[in-house]
């Protein structure tokens, strides 16, 4: 059986992650070059990824973005989409979902 592991990444580091994968697989750690370098890239990337958070807005729920926004502003938190009205209608509209994922996300 190949190991699995899911890296969520609003939860966790990712090479945090990559290096439970590795423990769990049993695989030899990435040396520290490549560490390194991949630690590096990803900075780099975070700098300009669209999914870059913004703190200035507290609720984004009436917004509708498009894909242009990412690249224009710094995107939104998360939080900032899921407010206290809105969790409710999320739960049931993926309920199924969630009910499937369950035993793999926890909660």
């Amino acid at each position: 059986m190949i190991p699995t592991l899911t890296i969520n990444l609003d939860r966790q580091d990712l090479m945090t992650g990559l290096r439970a994968f590795e423990d769990k697989a049993g695989l030899r750690p990435l040396s520290g070059t490549v560490s390194l370098a991949l630690e590096t890239a990803m900075a780099r990337i975070a700098e300009i990824h669209h999914a870059t958070r913004s703190n200035d807005i507290e609720n984004h729920v009436e917004h509708r973005f498009r894909g242009a926004d990412g690249h224009q502003q710094p995107w939104p938190r998360n939080s900032a989409f899921l407010t206290d009205d809105m969790r409710p209608i999320i739960r049931r509209i993926y309920a199924a979902d969630f009910e499937k994922f369950e035993p793999f996300i926890g909660g």
